[in-house]
């Protein structure tokens, strides 16, 4: 055995080992020294001297600064941020750009976007003539828009989507069939 990885003579000292996946115990890379703690100062003047007594185990001041002040300079992790959407007045032709640039934003920028309201306020905010008088009747409510993104969502499709054919049928299938 490694010097390192000798027994201090009693056999079942565990503690210079250590357990690895699979339940096999194999010789531990930390030495006695390594697990004692740092004594703690008895007075003032021993702090004073262990903080300034530069080491291994001990940050100055002056090395904390140089670490903060180069950490303030590294580039912040930020989300890409997109353009807003532009504002819809309510002309159906662009009805389906005007959600496809929302959602795209929503999901862009999820952390700004984290629950209905925020998104429902937002897209509220982009509204125009037509289309700002239709969310208005939500907005004059008690409590305001108290809806989901998706329930706005197809508030305004029935408002201001094209309905295509095929969605006509399914709407009226859905009829039909809520019917019976």
């Amino acid at each position: 055995m490694d010097s390192q990885y000798e027994s201090t003579g009693d056999p079942l000292n565990l503690s210079e080992f250590r357990d690895i996946p699979g339940g096999q115990r194999v010789p531990s890379t930390v030495t006695p020294e390594h697990r004692s703690r740092p004594k703690s100062p008895e007075s003032p003047e021993q702090l004073k001297r262990m903080t300034e007594a530069p080491g291994p185990h001990l940050l100055t001041s002056e090395m904390l600064q140089t670490i903060l002040g180069a950490r303030d300079r590294l580039p912040q992790t930020s989300y890409p941020k997109l353009r807003d959407p532009e504002p819809f007045e309510g002309e159906k032709t662009k009805f389906k750009t005007f959600l496809a640039q929302c959602e795209l934003k929503f999901r862009t920028e999820g952390n700004q976007f984290d629950d209905d309201e925020k998104k429902t306020g937002y897209a509220s905010s982009l509204l125009r003539g037509v289309a700002w008088n239709w969310v208005e009747t939500y907005l004059n409510q008690e409590g305001g828009i108290n809806l989901t993104w998706e329930e706005l969502k197809i508030n305004m499709k029935h408002a201001f989507g094209q309905v295509d054919a095929e969605e006509k049928a399914f709407e009226k299938f859905q009829k039909i069939q809520q019917g019976n």
